[in-house]
């Protein structure tokens, strides 16, 4: 039986349906969106990457590249931890042998207080490539964050063995030396190492300079926070430590630069107004002084440094009462302090308040203060007792 036009009909439309639908299919190849994902990865577009890594998985399901990028992504675009870890997992699932993979859900496991895991996948690493430095580094600054210094100091020691220019074990180690046994000049020497051969690290220069201190060598320190100025302009910081360090030497108009520089980097930095407050007086500069102690008070009203420069400065000028007031906040926020006590003492006296005064001396008596007997035989002869 031959078929009827309604049979023709009919086959012809099917036909034309199935062809429809392979047209309208998505031909693109797992590849494609795997490529077009790592372009927009790299330039951190990471939603759209992670829209592309979507679609590689779903045209090849244990593409572990995908996977592993698309975790990288999760992490890096909004901290998806969990997301992160799922995806790393299933890129090792699919490719056991690549150390990246490890290193990644390592680093992520890390970030969420998972030391153990991480301390497991660096590990791991290790047994699939040996001379993996950076899981080696790793390790050590996972010993140095947990103050295990000795531990630390073998492992940057095998990381160094593995690969002589890696400037971060040299500097994770010199702090390793410094705070685990004091070795100071051990330290100076892997820092000059560490910069050495990365030598655009503030950190590196920071560290150097700050045991050059301890070490005495106040000119290199200098030199070392100049550096760093040069590296990091804006940075308060280094201006803060060379200004105290060209104050102990004597550079005082240089000080008070440096300590003004650091408060136009950072305007609540109170410790640099107070110590600018200090250096000013040391080059005449009252008016000054006194606006950078108000300064110093204005942003940590508990700062009894601040309020002890300034109640002497009152008192030098013979603002009395002002420098009483100065010297009860100072009470009040270090009740136990004598010496506080002695001088306000000192203050009632010129004001004439000799019995406020006397309390106060006896009160500096009671808390061990030297002074107090002395103080009391002066001005406290005729007051009862």
């Amino acid at each position: 039986m031959k078929p009827n036009f309604l049979s023709k009909f009919l086959v012809l439309f099917v036909c034309t349906l199935f062809v429809s639908a392979l047209s309208a299919q998505d031909t693109t190849t797992y590849k494609t969106y795997l490529n077009s994902g790592f372009i927009k990865y790299k330039d951190k577009k990471y939603t759209e990457a992670i829209a592309d890594f979507d679609k590689a998985i779903e045209k090849k399901y244990d593409c572990a590249t995908a996977l592993y990028y698309r975790g990288i992504c999760k992490w890096n675009g909004s901290k998806d931890g969990p997301g992160a870890l799922a995806d790393f997992d299933n890129s090792i699932k699919y490719s056991e042998d690549i150390p990246d993979y490890y290193f990644s859900r390592a680093q992520t496991r890390y970030e969420l207080k998972d030391t153990t895991g991480a301390i497991a996948d660096y590990n791991k690493i290790l047994s699939i490539s040996p001379t993996y430095e950076n899981a080696i580094l790793e390790l050590g600054k996972i010993s140095y964050a947990g103050k295990k210094y000795t531990e630390a100091i073998a492992e940057f020691d095998k990381a160094i063995a593995t690969k002589p220019d890696l400037a971060s074990a040299y500097y994770y180690r010199g702090m390793s030396k410094k705070l685990g046994n004091k070795d100071n000049q051990g330290a100076l020497t892997d820092f000059n190492s560490a910069i050495q051969y990365k030598a655009d690290n503030s950190d590196y220069y920071f560290s150097r300079a700050l045991t050059k201190v301890e070490l005495k060598d106040t000119a290199g320190a200098i030199t070392d926070y100049t550096k760093i100025i040069e590296l990091k302009p804006t940075g308060e910081k280094a201006y803060f430590e060379r200004a105290k360090l060209k104050l102990l030497t004597k550079d005082f108009k240089g000080a008070v630069a440096d300590f003004k520089s650091a408060t136009q980097m950072k305007a609540d930095y109170f410790e640099a107004y107070n110590l600018l407050g200090k250096t000013s007086l040391i080059v005449k500069d009252t008016v000054g002084a006194m606006t950078s102690f108000n300064k110093a008070i204005e942003l940590k009203p508990d700062y009894s440094s601040a309020y002890i420069n300034r109640g002497n400065l009152k008192l030098s000028q013979k603002d009395y009462e002002g420098a009483k007031a100065d010297f009860s906040k100072i009470i009040e926020l270090k009740p136990s302090e004598g010496s506080a006590y002695i001088t306000r003492g000192k203050i009632e006296v010129k004001l004439k308040q000799t019995t406020e005064a006397c309390a106060d001396f006896n009160k500096a008596k009671d808390l061990g203060n030297t002074k107090a007997d002395e103080m009391i035989t002066k001005y406290c002869k005729d007051q009862p007792k």
